[in-house]
C-alpha cells in the first residue's frame, strides 16, 4: 500500500513539473494524483509500519508531496502542513527504524547536499522562478509556529539565495544584503576599518601609559572603551576579508554598540572627581561627589545591560522577530542613556559656573592651567556621545531589514559613530584628567581611609571628654 502512495506522489510531482516547465497543462492530473496520494498516505499512517521499506515509502511520499506543494499556486498552507508532516514522520517513524535508508537524512544534511549541488551548477540564467520561491518562503514565515520550523525555513531561504548568487562569486565571500546568508548590509571596507583599528589602538596605548605615569587607576575605564573599539575594528577588518564568517560580525557588532558606554562612564567618573577635588563643599546639585559618581555610573551600567541584551538579539540571524525585538530593547537602552547624558550636561554646566565663580572670588581650592581646557573637553566628549546616540536612534528607528538605507552604507557607521568616539578618546589623551587631578586629595578616599578617619575623630572626642572631666 505504501508503495502505491509513493508512486502517486511522484507522479503528482512529475505532472506539476510538466505544467510548470512545459506548454501543456497537467494541473488537473497533478491535483488528482495528489489527492489520491494524500488519501492513501492518511490511511497508511493510521497503522504502524511493519518493515523499513514501508516506512521509507511513506517518508518518500511525504517528501514528494512537500515539493509538489511548493510549486502549486496558493499552496503555501499546504507546504507548511507537509513540512510539519515531514518533520513528524522523521522524528517518530524514521528514528525507530535503524535499517531505514533515511536514517542519516536530516534537514541539515539535505540543505548541505543542495548547497554543494547549487555551487557546482552555478548561477541560473533566469532568476524569476527563484525570486518567486523566495517571496513565497518569506510569506510563510509568519505562519511558522516552532523554532524548528523557523530554522528549517531559514535553511530553505539560504538555499534559494545561493541559487541566485553563490558566495564564490566574490573572493571575500560577499553576497548581496537581500541574501539570507549575507552577514553585512554593506560591503565592508578593509582599509577604513584597519585605519580605525590602528587609531583606536594608538589611543588605547596612550591612555594606558598616561594612567600609569599620572597614577590614575580609575582610567582603566577609558582604556577599556578604547580597547573595545580597537578590537571591534580589528574584527571588522578581518570580516572584510572573510565575509561569510559570522563570528567576526557578531562580536564586532556587540563591541561597537557597547564600547561608547565605557567612555560615557569615564566622563561621569572624571567630573565627580573634579567636584571632589575643586569644589569647596565637594557637593553639587545636592549630592556629594561620590554619590554623583555612583548614581550616574549605576545608570550607565543599567544602560550597558539593556543595550547588551538588545545587541545580542540583534545579532540573531535566524529570526527577524527576535532581531526586531532586539532593536526595540537596544533603542530603549540608548534612550535611557541619552536622557542621562542630557541631565549630566546640566549638572556639568552648573559645576562649570561654580568653578568660574569660585575662581573669581578666590574660593577655588586648586589652581591649574588645565582646568578650563578639561571642562571644555568634557563638553566636547558629551556632545560627541549625543551625536552618536542620535545617529543610532535614527538608524534603528527605520528597522533592521535590508530596506533600511542607513544599514546599507558603512560610511554612516564609520563617520557618525566610530569617528565621534575616536575624537572623544583622542581629546581625552590631549587633555588628560590626570593633568588636573594631582595630589593626595584628587582621588576619592578609600573605604579603609574612611574607617580610620572615623576612628581618629572618635579617639579625639574621647580624649577631649576625659580632659574635661579632669
Amino acid at each position: 500500500m505504501a508503495e502505491a502512495e509513493h508512486a502517486s506522489a511522484l507522479l503528482a510531482l512529475a505532472a506539476q513539473h510538466l505544467t510548470l516547465f512545459n506548454q501543456a497543462d497537467y494541473s488537473v492530473q497533478a491535483l488528482d494524483l495528489r489527492v489520491s496520494a494524500i488519501n492513501g498516505l492518511n490511511h497508511a499512517l493510521s497503522r504502524p509500519c511493519r518493515t523499513a521499506p514501508e516506512t521509507d515509502a511513506r517518508y518518500a511520499a511525504v517528501i514528494a508531496l512537500t515539493f509538489q506543494s511548493s510549486y502549486m499556486p496558493d499552496g503555501l498552507m499546504d507546504l507548511l502542513a507537509m513540512m510539519r508532516g515531514w518533520m513528524l514522520i522523521q522524528t517518530t517513524l524514521i528514528a525507530n527504524q535503524a535499517r531505514s535508508m533515511f536514517c542519516t537524512f536530516t534537514r541539515e544534511s539535505f540543505v548541505g547536499s543542495m548547497e554543494k549541488h547549487i555551487e557546482h551548477q552555478g548561477r541560473p540564467s533566469d532568476d524569476t522562478a527563484i525570486q518567486d520561491c523566495l517571496a513565497s518562503l518569506k510569506t510563510i514565515e509568519p505562519l511558522c509556529q516552532s523554532n524548528s520550523e523557523r530554522q528549517y525555513l531559514a535553511m530553505l531561504l539560504r538555499l534559494a539565495s545561493l541559487s541566485i548568487v553563490s558566495p564564490r562569486e566574490d573572493k571575500y565571500g560577499y553576497v548581496p544584503p537581500d541574501s539570507c546568508n549575507a552577514n553585512y548590509g554593506f560591503y565592508p571596507q578593509w582599509e577604513d576599518n584597519t585605519a580605525f583599528a590602528v587609531a583606536f589602538g594608538l589611543s588605547t596605548v596612550a591612555h594606558l601609559v598616561q594612567a600609569v605615569i599620572l597614577k590614575k587607576p580609575f582610567c582603566w575605564v577609558i582604556v577599556m572603551g578604547a580597547l573595545w573599539e580597537c578590537v571591534c575594528f580589528i574584527l571588522r577588518a578581518l570580516g572584510a576579508k572573510d565575509q561569510q564568517e559570522s563570528t567576526y560580525m557578531i562580536v564586532s557588532t556587540l563591541l561597537f554598540l557597547l564600547a561608547p558606554l565605557w567612555i560615557n562612564a569615564f566622563v561621569y567618573m572624571t567630573v565627580a572627581r573634579l567636584v571632589h577635588f575643586l569644589h569647596p563643599r565637594r557637593r553639587l546639585a545636592g549630592l556629594s561627589a561620590q554619590w554623583l559618581a555612583k548614581c550616574f555610573v549605576t545608570v550607565d551600567v543599567l544602560c550597558f545591560i539593556i543595550q547588551a541584551a538588545g545587541g545580542a538579539m540583534l545579532a540573531d540571524q535566524n529570526s527577524s522577530d527576535t532581531a526586531d525585538l532586539g532593536r526595540k530593547v537596544y533603542m530603549a537602552g540608548v534612550g535611557v542613556q541619552l536622557g542621562c547624558v542630557l541631565v549630566f550636561l546640566v549638572i556639568h554646566t552648573l559645576f562649570r559656573r561654580e568653578i568660574v565663580r569660585n575662581k573669581r572670588t578666590g574660593k577655588l581650592r586648586v589652581r591649574s592651567f588645565w582646568i578650563k581646557s578639561l571642562l571644555g573637553v568634557i563638553y566636547v566628549v558629551l556632545a560627541l556621545i549625543v551625536v552618536r546616540i542620535i545617529f543610532r536612534l535614527v538608524e534603528f528607528s527605520q528597522g533592521v531589514s535590508s530596506s533600511n538605507a542607513i544599514l546599507r552604507h558603512e560610511e554612516f557607521q564609520l563617520y557618525l559613530d566610530a569617528l565621534p568616539m575616536l575624537i572623544a578618546v583622542v581629546v581625552l589623551n590631549v587633555v588628560h584628567p590626570g593633568l588636573v587631578l594631582q595630589g593626595s586629595e584628587s582621588s576619592f578616599p578609600s573605604i579603609r581611609s574612611k574607617w580610620w578617619h572615623g576612628r581618629s575623630v572618635a579617639f579625639e572626642t574621647l580624649e577631649l571628654s576625659s580632659n574635661e572631666r579632669s
